[in-house]
């Protein structure tokens, strides 16, 4: 209408605050855009742009203001831009691990944004001039509030680097055990001082010399080690050696060494650590211990000799009195051969209880054998000594190996014999030996009551039966003996047992890989064979 007014034109503040959120949109998709602000893509939209709209309405507002008063006080937008908003996103930047660059490059990019915006809106550059105050107080707050936080984090960073080379320091200066570090040129770059007690000499004479020169007699071994883990990364745990130091006077000393490479932040090894525990006084004590059991074994040896001497005469005289016509005398000389065998089955099983309980174990002598032929010929003897009974034998496969031939008859023959003990004499023992597949195994089932449930854990200990037996025989120490000899072929024996049957089932690698133990090892044996076959 004639005499009205045109409407007001638009602020400089209007003009903002109209266009608040598309300088933000246009500003987050530059800085996102920004191969120099690769953190920006890791953040989600509201903690990217969390400060940006707080900032542009404090502008907007500081501009109103100085509209009003018609006058542009520069101090004004100095403390706009270094307001909460321009604190809380460099806190916020370092804690997301900007960099200052970019933290700074998202504050360029704010700049033109909004520079860009007013412009279209008709602003004149003069007018911008407190805009450009704003930003340069909010750009230089930015930038020293992120120094700021990194000086703190180098400081407190060195600090604790301080704190645990302090506590790195103590523990090894404390350490009852020996600790050096050795360089490439195989020389100690820092011993503890219990290192250099153990050989016997001062820190100061171990480092910065080589390991020949401290350690002449052990020097070879512990080089190639050290070499080793230098070439390969691989630590070395838990070797002892032994040798004579400046500290043994002579004397042989036993360590339990360890080495393992010492990397730097880029994985290269630069040295080797190396742990020693002086371990002489429990070397010695495990020599004393093996003479304790070396003796007892050749006691018991002798006790199975003196036992069998007398033994032997009984079955002699047995087998004169079986020739006998008089069924009396052969039925007395049958009694007594079969009290003798039982007696020498006894020793023999006290004789290898004595065997599994050393450090060898149970003497295994592999050599190349048919197990279902083996087995067949235990069965054999088996039903002779006990022709009431019936055990049947299934095999297929390839049921070759290398195993104890000796060893594994016993095996059958205890597994056999305990399967009769514990089943009705109406019923049979099946034998199976299935070599089809890489290892072979070996089943004995019978009939008969289960194995209790609470015997069951201990079934293969030794003097152990599962039950009482219809013909308790032995001293309960043949499923034992049976356990030991299986683990000394690197094989495993489990047991079944429900109301339709109980079944062992003996696993065997085809290639029994042991060291056969020397005489010195295991107990003698000087009495000659009673029996053909140990039951």
């Amino acid at each position: 209408m004639p005499g009205d007014r045109p409407p007001p034109a638009p602020t400089l503040a209007d003009s903002l605050r109209g266009q608040r959120e598309a300088i933000v949109r246009k500003w987050e998709a530059r800085v996102r855009a920004d191969a120099r602000v690769p953190q920006a893509n890791r953040m989600p939209e509201p903690i990217l742009r969390d400060h940006i709209p707080g900032f542009i309405d404090l502008l907007a507002d500081a501009l109103e203001l100085a509209t009003g008063q018609g006058e542009i006080d520069d101090e004004r937008f100095r403390r706009v831009g270094e307001s909460g908003p321009s604190h809380g996103h460099a806190l916020d930047r370092y804690v997301e691990s900007y960099s200052l660059e970019s933290a700074l490059r998202e504050w360029l990019h704010f700049r033109r944004v909004v520079i860009e915006c007013l412009l279209e809106q008709g602003a004149q550059s003069r007018e911008l001039m407190p805009i450009h105050a704003a930003i340069d107080a909010a750009v230089g707050r930015v930038a020293a509030d992120m120094r700021e936080a990194y000086t703190e984090s180098r400081t407190k960073a060195a600090a604790e680097q301080e704190r645990n080379v302090s506590m790195l320091e103590t523990l090894i200066t404390t350490l009852p055990m020996g600790v050096a570090f050795v360089e490439r040129d195989l020389r100690y770059a820092r011993v503890n001082d219990a290192f250099a007690a153990i050989n016997g000499i001062s820190v100061a004479e171990v480092e910065g010399r080589t390991i020949a020169d401290v350690l002449p007699e052990l020097a070879p071994t512990i080089t190639a080690l050290i070499e080793d883990v230098f070439a390969t990364g691989k630590a070395h745990l838990n070797l002892v050696l032994s040798g004579p130091t400046k500290a043994t006077r002579g004397n042989v000393g036993h360590w339990m060494n360890s080495y393992y490479p010492v990397r730097d932040r880029n994985g290269i090894i630069f040295m080797v650590g190396c742990v020693v525990v002086d371990v002489t006084e429990r070397e010695n004590q495990a020599n004393q211990l093996r003479d304790t059991v070396r003796f007892r074994d050749r006691f018991m040896a002798i006790l199975g000799h003196d036992l069998r001497s007398p033994l032997t005469t009984i079955l002699m005289s047995a087998a004169i009195l079986e020739r006998s016509s008089i069924d009396d005398i052969v039925s007395v000389a049958r009694r007594i051969d079969r009290s003798g065998r039982r007696m020498s089955k006894m020793i023999d099983d006290l004789l290898d209880l004595t065997r599994a309980q050393m450090a060898g174990g149970i003497p295994i002598h592999p050599r190349p054998m048919a197990l279902d032929q083996m087995a067949k010929q235990v069965l054999d003897e088996l039903q002779t000594s006990r022709p009431k009974r019936l055990a049947v034998l299934e095999s297929h496969g390839n049921c070759r190996g290398v195993w104890d031939p000796d060893r594994l008859a016993q095996v059958v023959s205890n597994l056999v014999s305990n399967a009769f003990d514990y089943s009705p004499d109406d019923s049979e023992v099946r034998v199976t030996v299935d070599g089809d597949g890489p290892r072979v195994r070996l089943k004995v089932a019978n009939a008969g009551a289960p194995i209790p449930v609470d015997l069951a854990a201990t079934l293969f200990d030794p003097f152990r039966r599962a039950a009482a037996g219809q013909n308790p025989r032995g001293l309960g120490l043949g499923l034992f003996i049976v356990k030991r000899i299986v683990e000394g072929h690197c094989g495993s024996v489990t047991v079944r047992s429900d109301e339709r049957e109980t079944c062992f089932d003996v696993d065997l690698p085809r290639i029994c890989e042991v060291h056969e133990a020397d005489d010195d090892d295991a107990p003698s044996d000087p009495a000659p064979a009673v029996a053909s076959q140990r039951h």
